[in-house]
């Protein structure tokens, strides 16, 4: 390491600690000025780096000569948050609906391009993912999903991958969508409204669902019929019943937007999904909701979406007003 000179013996532990603390002092500004600050959205991965090279710093630092007479680990040294760098799985966004709730704004791009607080909606909705630790994300694209993919592209303006699926001439519904896109999402992936903006914990919820051995988690929120009409029967952590069509007066809370879901779900061979096709991904819930396999994990604060010309002016005002503050 240029500029650092390193003597083969210490007499005094004070000498060793202030020697090991400057090396990682020099480590965490590399660090700083090279991965942090330029691609902030990479925190996560900027403070295993950090970890991982400490401990290399120490290992080698021991392996000199220079570390003789400390403890096997520093009391300081830097120990990875293990909520913070969980890596979560990818995300399918499902953005490929004609919007004929958002006309005319939706007759010539499609409703992830509609501006909000001065940009395109979908420019918010990934930067909050990225922030949310979700790093890989599979737009399901369809009606004018062409514009998306030249605005975001890959993703390295936002600090992820951007990864498209597209439905081809017949639009596949959200449940076909998904069903298309598996070879890309692997084993276990999040499902999203491509309309939805949550400030969730992510993964928070990724740690629940591994936790329950589910097939399938949906993100409720007890909505009470507030913001939109409730439609999800929830207790002890479990969805007991999911329907969009048939309510119930036990029904308190909403789906809010996101799931989690395992591939098998989609299994030709088990029987749980039609032919792969045109399938709306609201029937995989719901009967999974029904097979008992619905895990539900409570999300904290409310939803925001632009499906609705009034869920768009809320949405707007509140992100203008974060712009302001």
């Amino acid at each position: 390491m240029a500029g650092v000179t390193c003597s083969s013996a210490y007499s005094e532990e004070e000498d060793a600690t202030v020697m090991v603390a400057r090396l990682t002092e020099n480590a965490n500004h590399f660090i700083n000025l090279f991965l942090i600050e330029p691609r902030s959205d990479f925190g996560d991965f900027s403070e295993v780096f950090r970890c991982v090279l400490a401990q290399v710093l120490w290992d080698a630092l021991k392996e000199i000569g220079v570390i003789t007479i400390l403890p096997e680990q520093p009391i300081y040294w830097p120990v990875p948050d293990a909520k913070k760098t969980t890596v979560l799985p990818p995300l399918a966004l499902l953005a490929g609906g004609l919007a004929t709730r958002m006309r005319p704004m939706t007759a010539t791009i499609p409703k992830s391009m509609i501006e909000v607080a001065g940009e395109p909606f979908i420019a918010h909705q990934v930067r909050l993912l990225v922030s949310q630790g979700v790093t890989d994300i599979v737009v399901c694209a369809g009606y004018l999903g062409e514009q998306i993919e030249a605005y975001v592209g890959e993703g390295a303006a936002f600090g992820c991958r951007v990864r498209y699926s597209y439905d081809g001439e017949t639009l596949l519904g959200t449940g076909g969508a998904v069903a298309r896109a598996l070879p890309m999402l692997g084993q276990e992936f999040f499902v999203m409204y491509g309309d939805s903006y949550l400030r969730a914990d992510l993964r928070a919820m990724y740690a629940e669902f591994r936790a329950a051995g589910l097939p399938a988690m949906m993100a409720v929120f007890r909505n009470q019929g507030r913001w939109d009409t409730s439609n999800v029967e929830f207790a002890d952590g479990v969805v007991r019943v999911y329907d969009k069509r048939v309510r119930t007066g036990a029904m308190h809370y909403i789906d809010y937007g996101v799931g989690l879901l395992t591939a098998n779900l989609f299994d030709q061979q088990t029987g749980l999904v039609p032919e792969r096709g045109q399938f709306d991904l609201a029937g995989v819930y719901r009967d999974a909701a029904r097979r008992g396999e619905l895990a539900g994990w409570e999300a904290d604060e409310r939803f925001y979406e632009i499906g609705s010309p009034a869920g768009l002016e809320e949405l707007n005002a509140l992100l203008q007003k974060g712009q302001a503050s």
